[in-house]
């Protein structure tokens, strides 16, 4: 299983990932729109995490990009510390599994 919270829309490289991709049945793009704000990137994470346990993983790999980060130079989003901390528990707390952590 793989999914997938990113900006999509307004510009945004490299423009893949809507909503309305076709992506095989294990994948979950959640597109939000520029910029990310905190209730949106967390009711994603949330859906994320109803498929995460679904699907009953031995691991979670976590790879996260900052570019929802409210200093990010990219400006995509307004997303702090705190969320970024919140969603992985609520990701954790989904699959109770070892969990790799990644920076991109």
């Amino acid at each position: 299983f793989f999914a997938s919270v990113h900006a999509f829309g307004g510009g945004t490289y490299p423009g893949t990932g809507g909503a309305r991709t076709k992506s095989a049945a294990n994948v979950l793009n959640v597109p939000l729109p520029p910029p990310i704000k905190k209730s949106g990137f967390r009711r994603a994470v949330e859906k994320i995490a109803r498929r995460v346990k679904a699907f009953g993983p031995d691991l979670l790999l976590l790879s996260a990009g900052f570019d929802g980060h409210r200093d990010d130079l990219a400006d995509l989003g307004r997303l702090d510390e705190e969320d970024y901390g919140r969603c992985t528990k609520i990701l954790l707390a989904s699959c109770g599994c070892p969990c790799v952590s990644i920076l991109e």
